[in-house]
């Protein structure tokens, strides 16, 4: 008893020390517990942590989302942009088809015949006998760019072809005579007029025209009509040839031709009339290819031909025949135009492109000096085929070198031998300007196809001119080629 009075005395008096000794050691159990239990708590929460971040990256890579719900409503939102898109493709193939309309002769053939089905035989036979084509050159496309022409001419014209062959439509445009009657306001180069009327000739042709040649020569005539139309668009209001805004039309193509004169022109604005601007060789016609003995081969490789080049890829170049699509929603074409026009109306012609029934994405504006006061021809000496060469003046091509106008007045110059008639009378804002853009042509919508292009992301199309060279269709008037101009 004696020792536990002891004992007690001595805890008594250092009761401090063993105070501090157990509060020690009881912190050190408290903190020993807890920290167990939150190191049970991390362990726990990481591997669920970890757990949701492998899921969330099973559903990027291999598309399983991480549960039922998740995935119900990943496709439900799926499905409502799908749905969206095949609307919007709906709406504008339907407004596009509005606007491709066949000749009248054929109309009724081919309203029955399905866009991929083969056009029969009677009808494309049809198409070449009549000149169906230049036809729709001379009443559609021309005519809608307001261009100028004699009457008289082209009437005896007309008459003379009906009284010889039948064919209105074969007639050759004589050249217009003092007293004639010129109605238009807007001159369109002959040698481009003249190599329209070259390519679209078919009688030209051998055999019977293909479904494809047919409805691709078509397609060309809704692009050109389409060109024509901005053309008539940034003229509206215009009364006469002094005012009007596009007073030369020198050139307006499209696909391959319009491709091969974007190329030419690329390494400089406006080449002089003095210098070539022949285009280098395409490296595709090096060497002569023997034709096919098999008619059916022999098709087949006209076909291609038409199409090689044709529309753009999702890299901004020319397509082959053989490759695939980019989208399967539309075609992209190539157009280019060149024009004289009153610079202070640029604006009005870019929004026009823009605004026209097939919207152009311009994606090349070039623009030379005035032609007033620069010792430029007011005509063409250059030609169509020279794109935007030949514009300046020199004595070798019958321009006035050094020559300059003052304010108003007409730049005065005879015509060099072939341009008799493609003269204007510029004023001091008159300027020649190189527009290229891009079409988008509406394929049938087909909710399969949506979204199965080749293209590997289509919110990243480059827009610009293309940077290679095409081969033309065989048989086919260039852009500039010299030729007999029929009416």
């Amino acid at each position: 008893m004696d020792q536990v009075k002891v004992i007690l005395r001595q805890l008594q008096k250092h009761h401090f020390w063993v105070l501090s000794v157990v509060t020690l050691l009881i912190a050190l159990t408290c903190w020993w517990m807890g920290a167990n239990s939150l190191a049970s708590a991390t362990a726990a929460h990481e591997s669920e942590v970890k757990k949701g971040f492998s899921d969330m990256q099973d559903v990027e890579k291999n598309g399983h989302p991480a549960n039922a719900r998740f995935s119900e409503g990943v496709n439900a939102k799926h499905d409502e942009v799908k749905n969206k898109v095949l609307a919007e493709w709906k709406e504008r193939f339907v407004e596009q088809q509005k606007l491709f309309t066949w000749p009248a002769l054929i109309a009724g053939e081919m309203a029955r015949v399905k866009p991929d089905d083969p056009i029969p035989d009677d009808v494309r036979l049809k198409c070449k006998s009549n000149e169906v084509f230049l036809d729709e050159l001379y009443n559609k496309v021309f005519p809608t760019a307001d261009y100028r022409h004699s009457k008289e001419a082209v009437a005896k014209a007309e008459a003379a072809a009906v009284a010889d062959t039948g064919d209105a439509a074969a007639a050759v445009e004589p050249a217009a005579e003092e007293g004639d009657t010129i109605v238009g306001l807007v001159v369109w180069n002959k040698h481009h007029r003249a190599a329209l009327e070259q390519r679209y000739n078919l009688r030209r042709q051998s055999g019977t025209p293909s479904t494809l040649n047919i409805r691709l020569a078509q397609e060309d005539m809704w692009m050109l009509e389409n060109l024509a139309k901005v053309i008539r668009q940034t003229n509206a209001g215009a009364q006469d040839v002094i005012a009007v805004p596009i007073k030369r039309i020198d050139s307006l193509d499209i696909a391959q031709w319009a491709i091969n004169e974007a190329v030419r022109e690329s390494p400089k604005v406006f080449a002089d009339s003095t210098e070539s601007t022949a285009a280098a060789p395409f490296a595709g016609n090096a060497g002569a290819v023997e034709a096919p003995t098999d008619p059916a081969e022999r098709d087949k490789l006209a076909d291609e031909e038409l199409l090689n080049g044709r529309y753009l890829g999702d890299t901004g170049q020319p397509l082959q025949a053989a490759d695939g699509g980019p989208y399967a929603e539309f075609k992209l074409m190539f157009v280019r135009m060149k024009v004289v026009i009153d610079q202070r109306k640029i604006p009005e012609l870019l929004v026009n492109c823009a605004n026209a029934p097939i919207p152009i994405e311009v994606v090349r504006f070039r623009m030379d000096e005035p032609l007033v006061g620069t010792g430029v021809k007011p005509g063409n000496a250059g030609g169509g085929g020279g794109g935007l060469g030949g514009l300046r003046g020199s004595a070798a091509s019958g321009g006035l070198a050094g020559a300059r106008g003052g304010l108003g007045a007409a730049v005065q110059a005879a015509p060099a031998a072939g341009d008799q008639g493609d003269e204007i009378e510029p004023n001091p804002s008159d300027v020649t300007v190189e527009v290229c853009g891009i079409v988008q042509l509406y394929t049938a919508p087909d909710a399969e196809k949506l979204g199965t292009g080749s293209a590997a992301d289509p919110g990243k199309r480059p827009a610009g001119v293309p940077t290679a060279q095409v081969k033309e269709p065989r048989g086919s008037g260039g852009s500039g080629a010299p030729g007999g101009l029929k009416r």
